[in-house]
């Protein structure tokens, strides 16, 4: 039971630093702050602060370098966690991660459908855990 644990938190880990990575790799890209002008000024601030401690050379490689170390936990956790049950799981997160970002920071707004399937999403990922 600790090994399914461990390899889950293992997985959540290795998901979010993933996550964390491709949104450095598209901030490099100069994609992060669009031109977009109904954007909240308080998430333009924010992004501007990104771009300043990020300029996009060292946004690409902090990108890299987040992808390696969430390959690592990655491949470790499959240590823990059958990876029929894991990669499910990892890629569940990671749609998971990508929706959170949209509500909170992008302030992109969903449609109820699109609630119902993060819902779902999760009651798999429930679900999977509890097999694994």
């Amino acid at each position: 039971m600790y090994r399914n644990v461990i390899g889950l938190l293992m997985i959540l880990l290795s998901s979010f630093i993933n996550f964390s990575g491709q949104l450095l790799i598209r901030r490099a890209s100069g994609e992060l702050l669009s031109s977009d002008t109904n954007q909240d000024m308080k998430l333009i601030v924010y992004l501007s602060l990104i771009r300043k401690l990020f300029p996009p050379p060292k946004a690409f490689v902090l990108g890299a370098v987040l992808f390696f170390i969430a390959l690592c936990i990655w491949v470790f956790a499959l240590g823990f966690i059958r990876f029929s049950v894991g990669f499910p799981i990892y890629v569940s997160l990671s749609i998971f991660f990508l929706v959170l970002y949209s509500i909170i920071i992008s302030k992109e707004g969903i449609e109820l459908s699109q609630y119902l399937g993060l819902g779902l999403l999760v009651l798999a990922v429930i679900l999977l855990a509890r097999k694994g």
